[in-house]
C-alpha cells in the first residue's frame, strides 16, 4: 500500500503536469462568456436606378450604423451602390452588381426603373421591354429585395461574428411618400417586402448572387404570396417607411447640424421629393443649457418627374434610344445642346419643391425665421448642373433670399470613414430607414404633416 507521502508526491506531478498542458495548448481555455444578444435592424432604400443599404446594430454598450458594401460587386470594393436592374440571360434572372455586368453581353434582356414599373407605369422613362413570359414587375421586384435582403443579412452576420448567438435581424423597405398617400400602393409594397422575407427565410433558400431560373423565381414568389394570404394581416408600417421621413434622421443626427429651417430635396430617378423641416435646440428649465434636440415637418411633396426624365429629354441627343444610357451623362450633353432640351422637365421638377414650401408656409408663415434657411440635395439627379442650379432658387415669392446650400455631416454613429460628404448624402435615406419604428416621428402621408415633434428617444429599445 502506498504511503500517504508518495501519493501526495505523484498528486503534485499530475498537478504540474496539466498545468503545462493548458499553458501550452491554446485550444484549453476558459470558455467565453456568451454576451448578449444583439439587435440588427436594416435599411433598404430601394431605388429606381440603384439601392443603397445600411444596418444598425443594437447592443448593451450602444449603437453603431453600418454601410452595407455588395458581397459580390466585380471589383467596385468601396461602392455602396446597388444596381436595380435586372436582366435575363439563358432563362435565367440575375440582379445587382451580377445584373450590371452582363447587360453589355449579346442575348441579354435588361430591364431597369422596375420600382417605377411596379408603382407608377404611367410615369415610367425607358424602353419599356416586354418583361419574360410569366414574370410581371412585381415579381421582378420581390426578387430583387430577397436578393437585397440576402446581402443586408450577410452583413449582419459579418458584424455579429464574434458573437456567440446569432443576431436578431429586421429590415424596412423605403418607398416615395406619393406611394403611402395610397392605401393599396402602401400595402402593395408592404407584400412585396413579406414575400421578400418569405423566400429568403425558407428552407435552402437559393443564393440569389448565382442567379435564379425563371420558372424557378416565379415558384418562389408564388410560395410566398400564398404564405402570405393564409398567414395574419400586419400593419404595412411595420414593413416600409416614408423615405423622406426616413431622411430627416440624417441631419437630426448629425451633431453638426445648426438649428433652423431646413429644405431637403431628393432628386431620384422617377420622382422628387421634396420636405421641409426644422430642427431646433429644447433647453432645460433654466432656459440657457441645451437640453435635447427636436425636429419638425412642416411640409412635403412627392411627385414625377425625376431624372429619368431628364434622360428621356436627352435621347434624340446622345445618339441612342435608352434612356438609362444618358445617366451620368447628363452634363456634357446639355452642355453640347444647350439647356433648353431639359428646361421643361427641370421645371417640372423645381414645381414640386414649390408645392412642399406652400404647404410650409401655411403651418410656418414666418418670414424672419426663413432668412438663411439651408437646403439638403440628394439623389442621382441632384448632380445634374441645372438642377442643382435651379433648386438653390428661392423656393417661393414669399421668401426674401435663398437658401444655403450645405451638405449635412454625416451621423457620428455612422462607420464611415474614407468617403467624402458628397458619396455619403447618397446614404441620408437608407440610414434613417436603420432605424428601428420607434425611433422616428409618426409620419405617413403628405396630409399628416402638421407639425409633428421629434425628440431623442428613451434609451431602452423597442
Amino acid at each position: 500500500m502506498k504511503r500517504i507521502s508518495d501519493l501526495l508526491q505523484e498528486l503534485d506531478q499530475l498537478s504540474s503536469s496539466v498545468a503545462k498542458t493548458v499553458k501550452r495548448s491554446p485550444s484549453a481555455t476558459v470558455p467565453p462568456v456568451p454576451r448578449a444578444r444583439r439587435s440588427i435592424h436594416l435599411g433598404i432604400d430601394y431605388g429606381t436606378a440603384t439601392s443603397k443599404m445600411v444596418l444598425r446594430e443594437y447592443g448593451p454598450d450602444g449603437e453603431r450604423a453600418h454601410i452595407v458594401f455588395p458581397s459580390s460587386n466585380r471589383g467596385r470594393l468601396r461602392d455602396f451602390r446597388v444596381p436595380s436592374a435586372v436582366c435575363l440571360e439563358g432563362g435565367r434572372l440575375w440582379f445587382g452588381a451580377e445584373a450590371a455586368a452582363r447587360q453589355s453581353l449579346r442575348d441579354v434582356k435588361t430591364w431597369c426603373s422596375i420600382k417605377m414599373r411596379v408603382a407608377s407605369p404611367q410615369e415610367f422613362h425607358g424602353l419599356a421591354a416586354p418583361l419574360a413570359e410569366g414574370i410581371t414587375a412585381d415579381d421582378l421586384a420581390t426578387l430583387t429585395i430577397a436578393y437585397l435582403l440576402q446581402e443586408g443579412k450577410r452583413a449582419a452576420d459579418s458584424v455579429s461574428r464574434h458573437y456567440q448567438t446569432p443576431p436578431a435581424f429586421s429590415f424596412t423597405l423605403g418607398v416615395p411618400m406619393s406611394e403611402l398617400d395610397h392605401s393599396h400602393l402602401r400595402g402593395h409594397f408592404a407584400d412585396i417586402a413579406q414575400r421578400a422575407t418569405h423566400i429568403v427565410g425558407r428552407p435552402a433558400a437559393p443564393d440569389l448572387r448565382l442567379g435564379i431560373p425563371v420558372l424557378e423565381g416565379w415558384m418562389l414568389v408564388s410560395e410566398a404570396d400564398d404564405a402570405l394570404r393564409r398567414g395574419p394581416a400586419s400593419e404595412a408600417r411595420r414593413w416600409v417607411r416614408s423615405e423622406v421621413e426616413a431622411a430627416l434622421l440624417w441631419p437630426y443626427k448629425s451633431g453638426d447640424t445648426e438649428p433652423g429651417i431646413y429644405a431637403a430635396v431628393d432628386v431620384g430617378a422617377g420622382t422628387t421629393s421634396a420636405a421641409f423641416f426644422e430642427i431646433a435646440s429644447r433647453t432645460a428649465g433654466n432656459g440657457s443649457v441645451p437640453d435635447a434636440r427636436t425636429a419638425g415637418f412642416f411640409g412635403t411633396t412627392c411627385l414625377a418627374p425625376g431624372a429619368d426624365a431628364v434622360d428621356q429629354a436627352l435621347v434624340m441627343f446622345g445618339n441612342t434610344s435608352d434612356p438609362a444610357a444618358m445617366r451620368a451623362k447628363e452634363n456634357a450633353v446639355i452642355a453640347r445642346v444647350g439647356e433648353f432640351a431639359v428646361a421643361g422637365v427641370v421645371s417640372q421638377i423645381c414645381q414640386t419643391y414649390a408645392l412642399a414650401f406652400d404647404r410650409a408656409w401655411e403651418k410656418h408663415p414666418r418670414p424672419a425665421s426663413w432668412d438663411g434657411y439651408r437646403l439638403l440635395l440628394t439623389g442621382g439627379g441632384s448632380e445634374i448642373d441645372i438642377v442643382r442650379r435651379k433648386l438653390s432658387l428661392r423656393a417661393g415669392p414669399k421668401l426674401r433670399h435663398s437658401p444655403q446650400l450645405v451638405d449635412a455631416a454625416a451621423p457620428s454613429d455612422l462607420e464611415r470613414e474614407g468617403f467624402a460628404a458628397a458619396d455619403l448624402r447618397h446614404l441620408t435615406v437608407a440610414y434613417g430607414l436603420s432605424h428601428y419604428d420607434a425611433r422616428v416621428p409618426s409620419i405617413t402621408t403628405p396630409g399628416d404633416t402638421a407639425e409633428v415633434v421629434l425628440s431623442e428617444p428613451d434609451s431602452a429599445l423597442p
